[in-house]
């Protein structure tokens, strides 16, 4: 059973062992059937429970996919996507080193039935992001982008649908690549990159970004600095900005895919 303490305080609850991923959901009687599941890519030595904790307190079901045994990003972004489909709703996949603002939940939560009904990727975070002249100090913008400028994996919000198709390229890239070979050097970025180019899948920056990669050091690409000017975004307010400030532009210009 998944009960909350008597201070209402989230449970992590152990679920189905998949082999070298170990899982933990945080949910309890409020958070039961909300319209907001995230997922967080965990790698070890990192803890991934403060961020889930923050999330699960902004009022979001969150489970930790753990790759305990570090078999690259491209192997836990499997198991993400197959645990957040399991979960229902759009599928919102967070990686572990990373910190949000105020109130991220409540405020993406009211973009979710956009994102199903135009099935619309959203990525919160992306590298090097400099988009200060897109966004006012309450008014936040969409910028579209075509597939080939995807590659931060950071936080990204996918329809079902798209998510669906994602999955099984995945496991089939993976299941291609040299078993010796399948650990650092194979991230998942490049990959969905490319699914979301077969189909011809725009997708879109929120600015600011609402979430930011942090970090002394990448634990998948050894020697990789995340201080380095391009693998931390440009416009993101800070972990203490409250995104319930935010004026959600109307979506008015997004045309349900045929």
């Amino acid at each position: 059973m998944d009960l909350p303490d008597d201070k209402g305080r989230p449970i992590g609850t152990a679920i189905a062992d998949r082999g070298d991923i170990t899982q933990k959901l945080y949910t309890n009687v409020n958070s039961k059937g909300t319209s907001v599941n995230i997922v967080i890519m965990g790698c070890p030595p990192r803890d991934s429970e403060p961020l889930a904790t923050n999330l699960f307190l902004q009022g979001a079901q969150v489970c930790i996919t753990t790759d305990a045994n570090r078999k690259g990003a491209l192997f836990g972004a499997i198991q993400a996507f197959t645990v957040a489909l399991e979960l229902g709703g759009p599928v919102t996949i967070l990686q572990d080193d990373v910190e949000v603002c105020k109130n991220f939940v409540p405020y993406m939560s009211k973009y979710l039935a956009h994102v199903e009904r135009f099935r619309t990727v959203i990525q919160w975070f992306c590298n090097g992001g400099n988009y200060n002249q897109a966004w006012g100090v309450e008014t936040a913008s969409l910028v579209e982008r075509s597939p080939d400028r995807f590659l931060s994996t950071q936080a990204v919000t996918y329809p079902r649908e798209v998510a669906a198709y994602i999955l099984p390229w995945l496991i089939q890239i993976h299941e291609q690549i040299n078993p010796d070979d399948r650990g650092r050097k194979h991230g998942d970025d490049r990959h969905i990159q490319s699914i979301l180019m077969s189909r011809q899948q725009n997708f879109y920056i929120h600015v600011p970004n609402l979430v930011q990669h942090v970090g002394e050091a990448s634990l998948v690409g050894p020697g990789i600095g995340l201080y380095d000017g391009f693998r931390q975004t440009k416009c993101y307010p800070g972990k203490g900005f409250d995104a319930s400030r935010l004026v959600i532009p109307e979506p008015f210009n997004w045309k349900p895919r045929e």
